[in-house]
């Protein structure tokens, strides 16, 4: 199996996902999903597309252990999957060097600092409907010599 879709389930705490050492694609959208484990990707070995929109996990510190083991992720969507919307920056955040498609909507973000370095070959930006507030946060961007699409709408610049 390459794709598995288990959104709008009642998916409350994602472990460890076995059997599926070819999965490409995951989608865990709309659950209520509180604890992804670190572990839970470990055996998805091939995993390029993840998306976890609209989930509650309680913040972003420490809760995306589980990113670490999605060396091959290639595109990830998590829009308002914070319930504390809180994300200062990117200081933190897993790398994720194979990364080309990159959305992360409504959870707070108020600065894109060091993106590049967590990103490096990021071809799509997404970060609609957050708190950017600094103009410096877009000249950080030019770091970025893959990056064709951007966008910050809705956030006050």
């Amino acid at each position: 199996m390459q794709e598995l879709n288990l959104g709008s389930n009642q998916i409350k705490h994602f472990k460890k996902l076995m059997g599926f050492p070819r999965l490409k694609e995951l989608n865990l959208d709309y659950n209520p999903i509180t604890n992804i484990e670190g572990s839970a990707l470990r055996d998805c070995s091939d995993l390029t597309s993840l998306s976890i929109n609209h989930i509650k996990l309680p913040n972003y510190h420490g809760d995306l252990r589980f990113l670490r083991q999605g060396t091959k992720l290639e595109n990830l969507s998590m829009t308002g999957c914070f319930t504390e919307k809180d994300l200062a920056d990117f200081a933190t955040f897993p790398d994720l060097f194979n990364m080309k498609r990159f959305i992360m909507r409504s959870v707070g973000l108020i600065r894109t600092k060091d993106i590049h370095f967590k990103m490096p070959v990021l071809e799509t930006l997404d970060l609609r409907d957050n708190r950017v507030f600094e103009v410096e946060s877009i000249d950080d961007l030019s770091n970025f010599t893959s990056l064709v699409e951007v966008n910050f709408a809705n956030n006050p610049l």
